[in-house]
């Protein structure tokens, strides 16, 4: 029981095969032939690859240089004006000759050694400020102990807390 266009249906199936291929090749040629990559081109990429991976190369010695100054600068402890003036201007100096050992290789060195100077003086007056709010604070329980003892020594001479109240305000 053969049906009777065998020979038809074979031919058509033989086009549709030889064609469906065709069509597949055409799109994958078109796909893929963008994404080709030449040697030159390949070259070219590498060797920018290779310049970015040298200019990161400063970054280490620079991250433990400014570790070093903040920490001498969270070590500081003077309270003294002339004193504090002195010591910050060693560890202003000893920054900047660490700075210009460090070799750092990038476009904008006058730039960065600009920041850094910056940020150095920023570290430096910050703990100057917090030294002195500290100085004033004790001061401030000084004087509050202070304050106390003259209370009790009034009350003591017979002041009422309603005088000592008023005197406060």
């Amino acid at each position: 029981m053969d049906p009777i266009n065998q020979k038809e249906r074979t031919t058509a199936f033989l086009q549709f095969i030889v064609l469906f291929v065709i069509t597949i090749v055409f799109v994958n040629v078109g796909v893929f032939f963008n994404t080709r990559f030449f040697r030159k081109d390949y070259q070219v990429l590498k060797e920018k690859l290779k310049e970015k991976e040298g200019s990161t190369e400063f970054i280490p010695p620079l991250v433990s240089l400014l570790d070093s100054t903040k920490q001498s600068i969270k070590t500081l402890d003077v309270t003294n004006d002339a004193d504090f003036d002195a010591v910050k201007t060693d560890i202003y100096y000893k920054f900047l000759d660490q700075l210009r050992i460090a070799s750092i290789d990038t476009s904008n060195v006058d730039l960065l050694r600009a920041s850094m100077r910056d940020i150095c003086h920023e570290w430096i007056n910050d703990r100057r400020k917090l030294l002195q709010v500290n100085e004033l604070l004790k001061e401030n329980a000084r004087q509050d102990r202070r304050i106390q003892k003259l209370e009790q020594i009034l009350i003591q001479k017979g002041v009422s807390e309603d005088v000592l109240k008023n005197i406060g305000e």
